[in-house]
């Protein structure tokens, strides 16, 4: 997998990049900070359902976009490796 590099070297700024899993193949993804997605009230809650733990936050904040929809990846369905977007033509 020649390019392709472990996701946890992934830029996290919002950045579209290439992302890989095995049962999914390639995807388009970006990390986002649970601020762009939930509100104050939303991220309290989560807080309050994980027993107080707010580290879960920096977790499960990668997402992907499809052709039909796009959505949060959690858990098992995060990507294991990423790529950089190829260069636009000229």
């Amino acid at each position: 997998m020649s390019g392709w590099q472990p996701i946890e070297t992934a830029p996290k700024d919002g950045s579209e990049v290439l992302g890989w899993r095995d049962d999914a193949g390639v995807l388009l993804i970006r990390w986002t900070c649970c601020e762009d997605f939930m509100s104050d009230r939303e991220i309290e809650d989560a807080i309050k359902d994980h027993g107080g733990d707010s580290d879960w936050l920096e977790q499960y904040n990668w997402f992907y976009a499809d052709f039909i929809s796009g959505g949060r990846l959690e858990g098992d369905e995060e990507p294991t490796h990423w790529m950089p977007l190829p260069a636009p033509p000229e």
